[in-house]
């Protein structure tokens, strides 16, 4: 974790269990487990109110389970390129078996070449390398279990219980959580607004990291 002072407020960031510094254990549960983990985190930091998750992609599903645990200590929700059901059991399946087979060399290209929209990997093709090697270096037993976690997940009905302003951003050119899927979650949390970023992929906040942080301040200062 590595929380940062800020004029407007302190931001927490984290590792998935098995992702980047985190240690890899079983999730039994499922992203149940990885939203224990979120939950214990901030109890543990003793924050007790006014709260803004703001999750990208598997990180978005985490963030729609802990505002379902945690509504009257959240004041605001941001949901980039995630939905309730991301991909389907069997081509998460066949991810996994092709990671147990052959580890994250065996996925790396096609997975990085949706993080990105066309204009960033022709502008930037050093730095989309270099994140293609962070990910073929990371915890292989960490991917394979959170694969298996998103595999499953269902959060529809979760996410029709959601009574908190929330932000649905999503990039042009993601072809991972594609606009019409965050659209169709934005159209579930009926306290939400819905967004998209021009020339982005499923990382705006590397394709266009300014445009996705302007949106999200100004969700935050009431504007949106």
């Amino acid at each position: 974790m590595t929380p940062l002072v800020l004029p407007y407020g302190n931001v927490l960031v984290h590792d998935l269990r098995g992702h980047g510094l985190s240690d890899s254990c079983p999730a039994p549960g499922g992203l149940k487990d990885y939203c224990a983990d979120l939950t214990a985190l901030i109890d543990y930091l003793g924050i007790k109110k006014n709260l803004i998750p703001i999750g990208l992609s598997v990180g978005g599903m985490i963030a729609l389970l802990l505002a379902n645990q945690l509504q009257k200590r959240i004041l605001k929700l941001v949901l980039g390129d995630t939905c309730y059901k991301i991909g389907t059991t069997s081509s998460w399946n066949e991810r996994i078996k092709k990671v147990t087979e052959g580890g994250l060399i065996a996925i790396s290209s096609e997975v990085v070449a949706r993080w990105f929209s066309k204009n960033y990997k022709l502008k930037f093709p050093d730095l989309v390398r270099g994140y293609k090697n962070m990910l073929e270096r990371s915890p292989v037993q960490g991917y394979i279990d959170t694969c298996a976690a998103i595999s499953d997940a269902d959060l529809s009905q979760i996410a029709g219980t959601i009574d908190i302003p929330t932000l649905c951003v999503v990039g042009d050119e993601d072809r991972a959580t594609t606009p019409e899927d965050v659209k169709k979650l934005a159209e579930l949390i009926k306290t939400s607004s819905y967004a998209v970023i021009e020339k982005s992929g499923h990382l705006p906040c590397l394709d266009n990291p300014e445009k996705m942080t302007n949106l999200i301040v100004h969700f935050i200062e009431g504007h949106q």
